[in-house]
């Protein structure tokens, strides 16, 4: 079982035997571990090497003499452990990577999901999921002159927070930081707050306290149009 959990980690099998050996002899010079492994001294200063590098074998000089003994396998199993959550990390880094790639393929199809929340807590929530989702030049967001949205966007939309911004000509302040803000006319403002990117959106009303989260490439795409489109109608700042 050992043995095959050290080959696991990629061990050779002279390395195998040197550590295992090491682990039933206890501490021992290189002379009686080559011999007991039947390597040549040469060879077996150099597996010795390696397997200290690995953290698997300690040195230990008595009398000038350097001798060896295996590290505890509590150490071994630190390592099994560091490397499992290591190659976790890995495949999902590979899987967002691949998602997102798919994403970007022409005639790409993704299952289209909406959800609804209420309150104030799941609102920001959702607001702060979107914004942070997207990327500088794929947020944009139209806000509404609701006094909610005036007390709440700068902490939920931060300057560093790089987006287009259509804002209603209320007493909305503007932050513009990195952002491309516009301002309408009055009569512009739907009384909804709406963040989007080429994923998902949300619409938001916060005079009844709820908002609609809606994953669709497909939906989004066209939110951003029309957005495109007001956009060009907007007064710049």
């Amino acid at each position: 079982m050992l043995k095959q959990i050290l080959q696991n980690q990629g061990l050779t099998s002279k390395e195998i035997a040197i550590y295992t050996c090491l682990l039933e002899l206890g501490e021992q010079p290189a002379s009686i571990v080559a011999r007991r492994v039947n390597l040549p001294r040469s060879g077996c200063y150099n597996v010795l090497s390696r397997l200290c590098s690995r953290g698997l074998l300690i040195q230990i000089v008595k009398n000038r003499l350097t001798h060896y003994a295996a590290s505890s396998p509590s150490m071994l199993l630190e390592q099994i452990s560091q490397n499992h959550s290591r190659e976790i990390r890995q495949i999902e880094t590979i899987k967002l990577d691949l998602k997102f790639q798919q994403r970007r393929q022409p005639g790409f199809v993704q299952n289209s999901r909406a959800h609804y929340c209420s309150g104030t807590q799941s609102i920001e929530k959702l607001i702060t999921q979107i914004v942070h989702n997207s990327s500088p030049d794929d947020c944009r967001i139209a806000l509404s002159a609701n006094p909610f949205t005036q007390r709440k966007s700068a902490d939920l939309l931060p300057d560093t927070i790089v987006s287009r911004r259509i804002l209603s000509s209320h007493k909305l302040p503007v932050h513009h930081g990195q952002n491309l803000v516009r301002r309408l006319p009055a009569y512009f403002d739907l009384g909804l707050d709406i963040i989007v990117n080429h994923q998902e959106m949300a619409c938001v009303c916060l005079p009844e306290n709820f908002a609609i989260h809606i994953e669709s490439p497909l939906i989004a795409g066209s939110m951003i149009k029309v957005f495109d489109f007001i956009w060009k109608l907007g007064r710049e700042f």
